[in-house]
């Protein structure tokens, strides 16, 4: 049976236009070609380093030149009914996110018209600097307004880029919460993983957590930036938080990854380690993708 995997983040449709590279085949981390070995269903999110770079403009070129890219090859879903047509016409799903609103100028009618016609499941409120929506603090009232909206149309807010004083108050607030590409603090202690009590609050909210790939958020320690450390980050957040409440989100093509991994080709490492790691097949085929898979298209 051909292996599965359900990935909550990556950053390839984004580099993908600013180097100029083919989705159909390239030295990314992640191409069709290579992820033809699988039934790889990822979120081609759309991200920018707002502190670098304008972003008038940025979110429609970025999507003329993913929709470019995917033409015939790739269908956006929001329905597991979709997702079986894609199938049956031989074309890959995918589903679509920004990672920060910075992406949509913060602004409602932007957030509206790409969840009604872009197919819009995922938002970020910010990526990593304070905007619009959100200061140190907390959330703005435009903020608020932004969750409420993501709220009226069942889109998920992401936290994965938050502080945690805004994070949350996002969890709080939100009806459908995920943290798209983090681990767990306790373990690697950065800002971009997510300490014990809002593991706890997103488990109890029923939401996901994206195990996350990129070497530095796995060990400040070189020697333990490995998938068998990344496996303890997922037993850590298991124990807190359900085995039900963990998926992938490996960020690729905006991580450095461990050592023993390419790309997207090299994604059965991780369910090793997992294994390794005393998950069950079953728990394993949830992680990597049935728990994402019940939890996005319905």
């Amino acid at each position: 049976m051909q292996k599965r995997y359900f990935d909550l983040h990556t950053d390839t449709a984004s580099v993908m236009f600013d180097q100029g590279k083919s989705l159909a085949e390239n030295d990314l981390h992640v191409d069709l070609k290579r992820a033809e070995k699988f039934e790889y269903v990822p979120f081609m999110t759309l991200f920018s380093d707002c502190s670098r770079m304008d972003m008038t403009g940025r979110y429609e070129a970025l999507m003329e030149n993913r929709a470019k890219e995917t033409a015939g090859r790739v269908a956006f879903v929001v329905t597991r009914k979709e997702y079986e047509e894609a199938k049956i016409a031989g074309l890959r799903p995918a589903l679509h996110a920004v990672e920060g609103a910075e992406m949509l100028l913060c602004s409602l009618e932007k957030l509206e018209k790409a969840i009604l016609e872009d197919k819009l499941v995922m938002s970020g409120i910010s990526w990593n600097n304070p905007n619009a929506l959100y200061t140190a603090s907390g959330l703005t009232d435009l903020g608020r307004d932004y969750v409420g909206m993501l709220n009226k149309y069942h889109v998920a807010a992401d936290v994965s880029h938050l502080n945690d004083a805004c994070a949350r108050e996002v969890i709080e607030l939100a009806d459908r919460v995920v943290a798209s590409h983090s681990n767990a603090r306790a373990l690697c202690d950065v800002r971009r993983d997510l300490p014990d009590d809002l593991i706890r609050m997103i488990g109890e909210k029923k939401g996901l957590i994206g195990l996350n790939f990129y070497t530095e958020f796995i060990s400040p320690e070189k020697d333990k930036q490995t998938f068998d450390f990344l496996a303890r980050h997922a037993t850590r957040i298991a124990e807190l938080a359900g085995v039900e409440t963990l998926a992938i989100g490996s960020d690729l093509d905006g991580c450095i990854l461990p050592a023993d991994m390419k790309g997207v080709e090299d994604m059965p490492l991780f369910d090793a380690a997992l294994e390794r790691a005393g998950f069950s097949e079953k728990e394993v085929d949830d992680i990597c993708v049935e728990n994402a898979f019940a939890y996005f298209l319905k």
